[in-house]
């Protein structure tokens, strides 16, 4: 069961962490606002060394500005620098507990660190605030679909399987299937898990 669970880790970590997009010229910044903005630009390019000075300029003209962290920690994150992603995530939730990327993205990053009961409490707080509704602002290719997928990764990792199914049944709801999957083998739920992840609808 743990090299599945490690299989899925994996998997679901492409959606979070691989997905590019295209990025759009910015004039020069000048606020916090500004700053941020291009900081999501270049991460959304790729660039991750000029989204940190963009971010890091955010943040040292208003350290209260929590989207500056937030996007500091996805581009950590993105790097695969686990421990300062967490940070960052930290501090963005501490100045802003309704920015949901930043739970979702603390989500993720504790389950690829292995702290299954952290990342369920930072999933649920996503899906209890946002539900179905789910969607990262700055790449609309994660939505709940991700969120409840991490979530059945931590309850599998956990050894939880009623937990695990309910969060498979989520996934079911999304993409409009029976939400009946009950289970208690654990390779039934690792091979519904395995399904389920090439259905993703984003």
């Amino acid at each position: 069961m743990k090299i599945r669970h490690l299989l899925f880790v994996a998997m679901i970590l492409a959606s979070f962490v691989l997905i590019g997009c295209e990025a759009t010229p910015v004039t020069t910044p000048t606020s916090q606002q500004e700053f941020t903005e291009a900081g999501w630009q270049a991460w959304a390019g790729m660039h991750y060394t000029n989204a940190h000075e963009m971010f890091g300029n955010a943040y040292k003209m208003d350290d209260t500005y929590a989207d500056a962290y937030n996007g500091d920690a996805w581009t950590y994150f993105r790097e695969e620098d686990l421990q300062a992603a967490f940070n960052k995530f930290m501090k963005a939730q501490y100045l802003d507990n309704t920015l949901m990327d930043s739970f979702a993205g603390n989500s993720a990053v504790l389950l690829y660190m292995g702290y299954f009961n952290d990342s369920a409490l930072y999933g649920t707080y996503v899906s209890d605030n946002a539900g179905d509704n789910y969607t990262f602002q700055r790449d609309t290719k994660v939505t709940s679909f991700d969120v409840y997928m991490v979530l059945a990764l931590d309850y599998f990792g956990l050894g939880n399987a009623a937990s695990c199914c309910a969060q498979i049944n989520n996934m079911r709801r999304v993409i409009s299937e029976p939400t009946t999957f009950s289970s208690t083998d654990w390779n039934a739920i690792a091979t519904e898990i395995d399904r389920l992840s090439g259905l993703d609808p984003s």
